[in-house]
């Protein structure tokens, strides 16, 4: 699939520091290139879905960091075929470290560009806790429906909160201070579904190993 220059998407926001994203998706590529792009279009925004709601991004924001993120899905596969062309099939971890940052830190350059400071924040808190972010999605989704829905004033607690935690149980003894009974049974019912799924993705995984063995 051909890399194409894409003039910069305006927003109207910012536009004078909107990153121009390299990989555009058109339908003149070979379908294996095309399938490989949109693959990685589809893996990013499932794996960033939790943190997506709460960056408020417009549709022009959406579909530009959209493609960062596929592009840094991508980035992977290019580090992997950078070693094999080099004839490295085995490459250290500082090795790995060091490509990662050469090939990707122009990419979080542009998000960190596209995002600004505040939502910045919560991107990269979602990429060091993003099981925070997961719970309290699957929660506010759950009490949209009930009789206590979470306020608006809840949901910017919420972000804050989640921009800072460190782990999920900072998380969860912040959150308490802000939800009512109700809703922080709705999100520690979230964590033992999250928590639960995990377990049996965990015995998948070793009962597949087993088998191989």
């Amino acid at each position: 699939m051909p890399v194409i220059e894409s003039s910069p998407i305006q927003i109207s926001e910012q536009p004078q520091k909107l990153p121009s994203p390299k990989r555009v998706v058109t339908g003149t590529e070979p379908d294996n290139n095309l399938r490989a792009v949109l693959v990685a279009h589809a893996t990013a925004i499932k794996r960033f879905k939790p943190l997506l709601r709460y960056l408020d991004l417009s549709e022009n924001e959406f579909a530009i960091l959209g493609a960062l993120l596929a592009d840094r899905e991508m980035a992977k596969d290019r580090i992997r075929a950078q070693f094999l062309a080099q004839g490295n099939f085995w490459p250290t971890s500082e090795q790995i470290s060091r490509a990662e940052q050469e090939i990707m830190a122009p990419i979080d350059e542009d998000i960190s560009t596209l995002l600004g400071t505040e939502r910045e924040q919560l991107y990269q808190a979602y990429r060091k806790n993003s099981v925070s972010f997961g719970v309290a999605e699957a929660a506010e989704s759950k009490l949209s429906y009930s009789d206590e829905p979470l306020t608006p004033e809840q949901t910017a607690r919420l972000k804050k909160i989640l921009a800072h935690a460190a782990n999920r149980e900072s998380f969860v003894v912040e959150a308490k201070q802000t939800l009512s009974p109700l809703q922080l049974a709705a999100l520690q019912e979230s964590i033992a579904v999250h928590d639960g799924l995990k377990r049996m993705q965990e015995i998948r995984e070793r009962v597949f190993k087993d088998g191989k063995q």
